[in-house]
């Protein structure tokens, strides 16, 4: 069966710099320190999964005797990422559990730092309630291709520096251990799903926008993942055994994370690849 793929960049928290969200319930206020480390938006409920440090955190600091479950989800109930690239590419859900206190995430408050942007939280709830908390837009921590990927295809390579000697011998040395590349290949990429200026409602569904974050040379998982049965448009959850590899970086060193040209004139639909390395 053909596979989709999803790309999800670390989230890395860092202490006293990105760790803080605030939520009301009822009406006291309070922090949920995040815990320092690098996480996923995977929604498999793992340890480096960041929809669990998330729900954790969030019921641990609770003052209102709430608990918290974060997924996610396209309707409440069920995990699943959208190939289709007129809609966002993925949810999260935040839900009470257990308690009886209204609750509202201050995802724009001052004293939150942590970006809720890379989860796709960019407005809050116009009042405590019980209600859930759904994202409106697409997670920039994440890129989900809305075509089957062509090929993958690893190489490996060392990174060398050569210099022609007065004598005109060659002297090279070798400047890195091996490295392993990774190009992906896709055919008919839609434009929404390519560049943010096709995308300006939702900027970051574009592997533009997922290139701009992570090009810093942040870890990336790259997940494949089939449909949902029956379904056109929705990926089943990731899982580890639709994990490609991770530590991938975007980029080989040369400039050309991202090759993307237009099939036919007028057509917005690309041919595109995207390389990532990561050392083996």
């Amino acid at each position: 069966m053909s596979k989709f793929i999803v790309a999800l960049g670390a989230i890395e928290i860092i202490t006293g710099i990105n760790d803080v969200v605030r939520i009301t319930e009822t009406a006291t206020t309070y922090s949920a320190t995040l815990p320092a480390g690098t996480y996923y938006l995977r929604g498999d409920g793992t340890s480096s999964d960041f929809c669990a440090i998330l729900g954790t955190w969030l019921s641990n600091a609770s003052f209102g005797g709430n608990s918290y479950t974060v997924s996610m989800t396209t309707n409440g109930t069920t995990v699943s990422w959208d190939t289709d690239p007129a809609n966002v590419s993925a949810k999260v859900y935040v839900a009470r559990t257990s308690g009886a206190a209204t609750f509202k995430i201050l995802w724009n408050d001052a004293a939150t730092t942590f970006d809720s942007d890379s989860i796709g939280f960019v407005t809050e709830k116009g009042a405590a309630d019980a209600n859930p908390e759904i994202s409106t837009l697409s997670p920039y921590a994440c890129w989900v291709a809305n075509d089957y990927h062509k090929d993958i295809e690893p190489h490996t390579k060392w990174v060398i520096n050569a210099s022609e000697l007065a004598s005109g011998d060659t002297s090279v040395v070798r400047r890195s251990d091996k490295i392993q590349s990774i190009s992906l290949v896709f055919q008919w990429i839609d434009a929404r799903r390519v560049w943010m200026r096709s995308r300006s409602s939702d900027t970051a569904a574009t592997v533009e926008r997922f290139i701009d974050v992570n090009n810093d040379g942040r870890p990336i998982e790259i997940h494949e993942q089939s449909l949902l049965s029956s379904s056109v448009t929705t990926l089943s959850a990731l899982s580890s055994s639709t994990l490609v590899g991770t530590a991938w970086r975007l980029g080989d060193g040369g400039g050309d994370a991202l090759d993307a040209k237009r099939t036919e004139l007028g057509v917005d639909l690309y041919d595109m690849t995207l390389t990532l390395s990561g050392a083996v």
